[in-house]
């Protein structure tokens, strides 16, 4: 058997329908303090769509948040 992909992240694995759920779940992680997860996300969404400006303000925070707490 072939291993699972680790994590959400897998390129290629979502399209730009899955947008809105993914910044969903990464303001999710954020607000929760989970940086690393939130990154995943919010990095995964830039990959679908460069542009995406609410995606790219929220990896700058939770990177910036998480930093500050180590």
């Amino acid at each position: 058997p072939s291993p699972e992909p680790a994590g959400p992240r897998s390129q290629g694995m979502f399209s730009s329908g899955d947008v809105p759920g993914l910044l969903a779940r990464a303001h999710s992680y954020a607000g929760r303090g989970e940086y690393d997860k939130a990154i995943v996300l919010y990095q995964e969404i830039l990959s679908i769509q460069p542009s995406h400006a609410e995606a790219r303000q929220g990896l700058q925070r939770a990177r910036e948040t998480r930093n500050a707490g180590r």
